[in-house]
């Protein structure tokens, strides 16, 4: 449905769809929710699709959700069930490099549901496809591997030395490419480290190779004395488990908490949640 008049040409760039055909009651709650009480105008502002959502879910009378039905964000299997997690975990199921979701978070439960009415904007932008999602998803994981790594790695280091890893490749961040992937998730993260097939591409760039370096000597020097036995055990853990332990983190919630500052809307920020559960099924 386009929601447009003579005295609203600021919106006219935006179509909202009513999905369920309510012309009428959806254009009078429409503008009872975007009425400025000051001036009694309506604002004249783009309009956020979080922001109708979040006001239809905040008002039992709003007429912006129909409550028959919804449709819930299925978290992959794969993940552990989030809420479940035994404070007496097994331990094989211990935290071993991020932070246990604290509940401080209720994200996935906000963006577990559709948005009735969608925001048309012309068409689909390459930052919201999947693909763009999953380097993005990547990114953030990486990043805070490489974080977390380095605040165990100072904990266990005796004293005087002073080793830091470094970042991973953009051969290796960047690439979300389906095969690679595949068999990235089954390596262990001291393999992946260790993998050195970014020499063969067209763009690595010396610092890459500094870095590789870097990393090799630190890994070489954990796995030369009896000691360090915990970050031994993180660096022998497969990516596919780091990256379920990652889905169940403050740190992934966070990531989540970042796209919002970003002034990501619902919508981008509901299907980067979606990826984020199928990716190892995606690349299974």
């Amino acid at each position: 449905m386009d929601i447009s008049s003579e005295e609203e040409t600021s919106l006219d760039k935006f179509i909202l769809i009513n999905k369920n055909d309510q012309s009428h009651q959806f254009k009078e709650a429409f503008f009872k929710a975007f009425k400025n009480e000051k001036n009694d105008k309506y604002y004249d502002h783009e309009i956020n699709t979080e922001s109708i959502f979040l006001n239809s879910q905040e008002k039992k009378d709003n007429l912006f959700i129909e409550q028959k039905e919804t449709s819930q964000l299925i978290i992959s299997q794969n993940a552990q069930k989030l809420e479940n997690i035994p404070s007496n975990s097994t331990k094989e199921n211990e935290f071993k490099l991020f932070n246990k979701w604290s509940n401080n978070y209720n994200n996935f439960e906000k963006y577990s549901k559709d948005c009735i009415y969608e925001l048309n904007s012309g068409p689909r932008k390459r930052v919201d496809m999947p693909d763009t999602k999953r380097k993005k998803i990547n990114t953030n994981l990486y990043r805070n591997i490489i974080k977390y790594l380095n605040k165990k790695l100072s904990e266990c280091l005796k004293e005087g030395k002073s080793f830091k890893f470094s970042t991973l490749s953009q051969y290796i961040i960047a690439n979300v490419a389906k095969l690679d992937n595949k068999k990235r998730m089954n390596m262990s993260l001291k393999d992946l480290i260790l993998d050195n097939s970014f020499i063969n591409s067209n763009n690595k760039k010396d610092k890459d190779i500094a870095n590789w370096e870097n990393n090799k000597k630190i890994i070489d020097y954990l796995y030369s004395t009896k000691n360090y036995l915990e970050i031994k055990q993180i660096l022998e853990m497969k990516m596919k488990d780091i990256f379920n332990e990652y889905l169940n983190s403050d740190e992934f919630q966070k990531s989540i908490e970042e796209l919002k500052q970003d002034g990501r809307y619902y919508e981008y920020i509901r299907g980067y949640i979606k990826v984020a559960s199928n990716f190892i099924d995606y690349y299974s």
